[in-house]
């Protein structure tokens, strides 16, 4: 019998895949999936002689513990729960599909009410994918251009969505004030700035701050409905990731200016927090088409150039 169709032949495994805040957790943790789950940080190591180089070390994105009842109860005991990033979830879903498991999950994702385009034309373009990305998915980066207004980006989610709650998270203060105070000229009676040391009564729709800030006794964020990483990468430090993990019930939709290359430990990371899903920003009221190239020479025929081949037909569109 063939290694294929004794894979075949074998009873199906039940895994349970649920969704916990930030995380996606695997009962029973399944060793030969999450063991697939890791990243490389480069960190300074000295050299053998002298000096120092970068050296790649292999950093795991998942854990494994004990299920509740410890390893006294045996029904537990054989029972260990994985663990790893929730934006990491359609990862696994794939590769225990691939090995074979049959997959139980409760993690959904609850859609938002059709976004208020009326709202957001009345004051600017209205930019349709990063509106669809927030009303259809629990998490997302928002890749814009070089001419993108982020303030005006948040201004369209929350006339979009008037009955969203949104948290803006920055890691500056200075950076914190030049936003609301943007906000303010579409939003007036629905933007609250917090800061360090003052007492916030009554939130408003949109919440501007700095980490420390949002961090303070002033703000709940297990009641937000969305927060909004004016840097996705930026927030990866100890304080933003502090902001992320807090807030449990919310989507996260992080910006990204799409020119920016990352480092492979931050673009795991990146993806850990935000997921898979993108919207492209190009300009506001724009949106990226994406264009065949083929290179002809003098006798006309086609180089293979991103994938096309001698004899394909090649077509640009405008």
């Amino acid at each position: 019998m063939s290694p294929q169709s004794k894979t075949l032949t074998e009873p199906c495994r039940c895994v349970k895949l649920t969704r916990v805040g930030n995380l996606a957790t695997v009962q029973p943790a399944c060793p030969d999936v999450l063991g697939c789950l890791w990243t490389v940080e480069h960190i300074m190591a000295n050299g053998r002689q002298q000096g120092c180089h970068l050296e790649a070390a292999p950093r795991r994105l998942y854990d494994v513990a004990e299920a509740i009842g410890g390893a006294g109860n045996k029904s537990t005991a054989e029972a260990p729960i994985g663990t790893t990033m929730a934006g990491l979830e359609p990862v696994v879903r794939h590769l225990l599909q691939e090995k074979g498991y049959r997959v139980q999950s409760t993690a959904s994702v609850a859609s938002l009410p059709e976004p208020n385009l009326g709202a957001v034309r009345a004051h600017g373009a209205a930019d349709l994918g990063l509106l669809g990305l927030v009303q259809n998915e629990d998490r997302g980066i928002v890749r814009c251009g070089p001419k993108v207004d982020l303030a005006w980006c948040v201004a369209e989610v929350a006339l979009a969505f008037p009955n969203l709650s949104i948290v803006v998270a920055t890691a500056r203060v200075d950076e914190a004030k030049s936003i609301a105070r943007a906000l303010r000229r579409w939003l007036p009676d629905d933007v609250t700035l917090v800061r360090s040391g003052h007492l916030c009564r009554n939130p408003r729709q949109v919440v501007v701050g700095n980490y420390t800030a949002i961090l303070g006794d002033c703000l709940d964020l297990k009641r937000r409905g969305l927060v909004i990483a004016v840097d996705a990468v930026e927030v990866l430090g100890n304080l933003g990731l502090t902001v992320l993990n807090a807030a449990v019930n919310a989507r996260l939709l992080g910006f990204l200016p799409d020119d920016r290359r990352l480092a492979p430990r931050d673009a795991d990371h990146l993806r850990g927090f935000f997921g898979f899903q993108e919207a492209h920003v190009p300009m506001h009221g724009h949106r990226p088409l994406p264009v065949d190239v083929g290179l002809a020479g003098a006798g006309g025929h086609i180089r293979n150039v991103a994938g096309i081949v001698p004899g394909q037909i090649v077509s640009w569109n405008v």
